[in-house]
């Protein structure tokens, strides 16, 4: 659990602490100042973050043979759900970065779009400098930099290239093609499983260090961010009770 939950998520001065209520599907609270208006946009935008990081999470639990075997057809080879199944969990970690940049834009009151915001804007801007927010952003950004490449390539180009998962691919495609044609298969179907689970567990062993690498510098992201939420909180508190 991040030190921003208790501090964001529990403060007691949030809005939604006074209720809340529903207006057809929509679930609402009563925003009435610009202090519980920077305490509910805070909140939402580390919500999104705290999901994107447990989205990554869940997508690497999901990366298993066993799963995979139980999402296929009969219409498709194995191996483009493996690649699948994998090239989600690079997409998954890879977007948590994204996630960093749209909540200290939130945190700091930037007051930039979604759509418009990057590394180097945010990190060149005057006020992250001014809390040494650039520092941290600097060294997370780093943290992702093993995969971005590889990210950027799976959405322009529609596939991740490795050469373990691209020979296991065209196994997989080889003994798919000789099934539906009705001729022997160069493995036995236990054979190419063992191998399709080994090159599976490499992959995630990997990914799994690379997430863990990625949230010790959020974390170090997470304990600056609270003092900086603390003192612009206490700021609009302060200017709400002298009006």
């Amino acid at each position: 659990m991040s030190c921003l939950d208790k501090i964001i998520l529990k403060d007691c001065d949030a809005p939604w602490n006074k209720g809340v209520y529903q207006e057809e599907s929509k679930i609402c609270v009563d925003v009435s100042s610009d202090f519980e208006l920077y305490i509910a946009t805070c909140a939402k935008s580390y919500v999104a973050l705290s999901s994107s990081v447990e989205k990554a999470e869940m997508s690497l639990e999901m990366l298993t043979i066993e799963v995979i075997q139980s999402s296929i057809s009969d219409d498709k080879p194995m191996g483009n759900y493996v690649e699948y199944f994998i090239e989600n969990s690079i997409i998954r970690i890879q977007s948590i970065y994204d996630r960093v940049l749209i909540f200290v834009n939130r945190l700091l009151g930037l007051g930039l779009s979604d759509e418009c915001i990057g590394h180097n804007i945010i990190v060149t801007n005057d006020n992250v400098k001014r809390y040494s927010l650039e520092k941290k952003l600097r060294n997370l950004n780093k943290a992702f930099s093993d995969y971005k490449n590889i990210r950027n390539t799976i959405i322009h180009h529609d596939r991740y290239s490795d050469d373990g998962l691209d020979l296991l691919g065209a196994l997989h495609y080889v003994e798919f093609s000789a099934k539906a044609n009705g001729k022997e298969t160069i493995f036995s179907e236990e054979k190419l499983s063992e191998i399709t689970k080994d090159v599976i567990s490499d992959i995630k062993i990997e990914l799994l260090n690379y997430l863990e690498k990625i949230k010790e510098k959020l974390e170090e992201v997470y304990e600056l961010s609270a003092l900086i939420y603390c003192h612009r909180k206490n700021i609009l508190k302060q200017l709400e009770n002298s009006n």
